[in-house]
């Protein structure tokens, strides 16, 4: 118990140290380490950043914690369409957001199975950018 509260601060200071994410112990605790891959994502506030921010800290920080990237960006681009489902608006930051995350999932399989979840839930006609995911799919 008490090497296993030793990492866990050690990888809380970590966060902080590598990239300025602040967290308690008791947040730290509560759950699985990918919702804490998700808040580096998160507080990412414009889309066109996203990039930047996985490839820096999230990519890294999943690697950090073996954790698959692809599984963990296709679980957070399906938690945002969960989250924003009642909101299905054409050019919305939800969609932005993806449309960034997408080209970010290296394996066709999972950047195949998001987008056309993005289909299932964008109303038509679809916006230039989602027209564009779907386009690159369809053209693998």
């Amino acid at each position: 118990m008490v090497f296993f509260r030793k990492t866990q601060l050690e990888d809380i200071v970590h966060l902080w140290d590598s990239y300025g994410l602040k967290i308690s112990l008791g947040e730290y605790s509560q759950g699985h380490i990918s919702p804490i891959a998700f808040r580096l994502l998160e507080r990412v506030t414009a889309p066109e950043l996203l990039q930047d921010a996985i490839e820096k800290e999230f990519k890294p920080y999943a690697a950090r914690h073996d954790l698959a990237v692809d599984s963990l960006l296709r679980e957070y681009c399906m938690e945002i369409m969960d989250s924003a489902s009642t909101l299905m608006l054409a050019g919305s930051a939800w969609e932005l957001r993806l449309l960034s995350v997408i080209p970010a999932i290296d394996q066709a399989d999972m950047r195949v199975d998001v987008t056309l979840e993005l289909m299932r839930q964008t109303p038509v006609p679809w916006s230039q950018g989602v027209q564009s995911a779907i386009d690159k799919v369809y053209f693998l």
